[in-house]
């Protein structure tokens, strides 16, 4: 996956540009991440088989938060595309190569989504704004899924290690990761980045690779929300990431925008509070 190739190509200001991996992504087990989504197409007519192309989690039983890239028309990023017959897996740390998810898993339709307000098609410089909820035809029951806490402060002091979580690319040219993976970095404070969008850590690596599969997942941290009591909590979405990739940087860093801004969105939208102060 990207995770293990993760790479996000992106310029921030003044044309300055980093090319981002998460590198060596290791297998995370769902009983820990019960938030995660996986969004799938179908890959045969008649849906019988499908494929994950974005990540996703649960903010409510009928609501999944994503990226805006992975629901808008690639020619017209302002306009939703036609998302009748694809759907979204839960449940399951594990996909398949054809999308077949562990026994326990769910399956919901898709019934429509919502981009953010200022999403317009990435320059491939920054991303803002690439941001998006998914309402489900039916809503998802309770068992073997937890939503996720969605951070609603303007800036990140007091957080620690983050992390990143998808099923995207193995490989350069391969397929997605039949399992879930994972990497902790930390926060990368030295970047240049406009308003509300913050940066991550990356190590440094070397190789050539086009990813896929992880953006639209989340970036999370461990926060203490009760005394005692430490909840994933998360802080961003995974980017547009570009499509291609160069590893010789020595310095890298991968950035998303802050998810407290859209937190009023996010609550008219659905009708629900899902972001919190912590």
């Amino acid at each position: 996956m990207a995770l293990l190739y993760l790479l996000v190509l992106i310029s921030l200001v003044s044309g300055l540009q980093r090319n981002i991996k998460i590198a060596n992504g290791l297998l995370r087990e769902i009983d820990n991440y019960r938030f995660m989504a996986s969004l799938q197409k179908p890959t045969t007519p008649g849906g019988r088989t499908f494929a994950h192309y974005c990540g996703g989690t649960i903010l409510g039983h009928s609501w999944i938060l994503t990226a805006s890239h992975c629901v808008t028309k690639s020619e017209n990023r302002s306009e939703i595309r036609n998302l009748k017959g694809e759907m979204v897996v839960v449940g399951t740390a594990r996909l398949g190569p054809t999308g077949s998810p562990e026994p326990g898993a769910q399956k919901a339709w898709i019934k429509t989504a919502y981009a953010s307000p200022h999403y317009t098609r990435p320059d491939r410089r920054e991303h803002p704004y690439d941001l998006a909820l998914i309402e489900l035809v039916k809503p998802l029951q309770s068992r073997g899924i937890a939503k996720i806490h969605l951070w609603k402060k303007l800036s990140l002091e007091k957080v620690g290690d983050v992390e990143v979580l998808g099923w995207g690319k193995m490989t350069p040219r391969g397929e997605n990761a039949q399992f879930l993976r994972g990497y902790t970095t930390k926060l990368y404070e030295p970047c240049k980045k406009p308003e509300f969008v913050f940066c991550i850590a990356n190590p440094s690596g070397s190789g050539h690779c086009e990813a896929r599969g992880d953006d639209g997942g989340p970036i999370i941290s461990k926060m203490e929300l009760f005394p005692g009591q430490y909840e994933w909590v998360q802080l961003g979405v995974i980017p547009d990431d570009g499509r291609a990739c160069n590893f010789q940087s020595s310095v890298a860093w991968s950035s998303s925008g802050l998810i407290g801004p859209y937190c009023d969105w996010i609550a008219q939208t659905t009708g629900s509070n899902f972001c919190h102060d912590h």
